[in-house]
């Protein structure tokens, strides 16, 4: 394998590593998070791993990050619509049903989805910062 090749290689690994391993990012305050969701955000970071996507957050994390800012103070209301996207469809993978009587929220809005994306890229940035795998390559 040449030089160049086996960069790329351990380059990869890095993201691999660092995406699995990195921390789960709670608003200073939050609450502890259940081990079912723990390693619900394992799966969903392997899944992400195994389509390439190596520097995303996932939908669970948001949701774990927005119900702990909850907690701090009231949500706007473009974020409580993220917030129960995000924990509808997390509900849903884990086999846990949703009360019917709680607000459904099926599609954001584009600004919604906007909102979701920059805080997925902070929270992704807070969480690789200064952030290294434990395992030299």
């Amino acid at each position: 394998m040449s030089a160049k090749a086996e960069s790329k290689v351990v380059h990869k690994l890095k993201k691999v590593l660092i995406n699995l391993n990195r921390p789960i990012i709670l608003h200073p305050g939050g609450l502890e998070i259940s081990d079912k969701l723990k390693k619900q955000i394992s799966i969903e970071r392997a899944e992400q791993i195994l389509k390439g996507n190596f520097d995303k957050v996932t939908d669970t994390e948001v949701m774990i990050y927005l119900s702990s800012a909850s907690m701090a103070a009231p949500l706007s209301q473009e974020y409580f619509n993220i917030y129960l996207y995000c924990f509808q469809k997390t509900m849903k993978k884990i086999s846990i049903e949703v009360p019917p009587d709680l607000l459904e929220v099926k599609n954001l809005t584009d600004y919604e989805e906007q909102l979701m994306k920059e805080l997925k890229c902070w929270i992704w940035n807070k969480s690789v910062k200064g952030f290294k795998p434990t395992i030299k390559l």
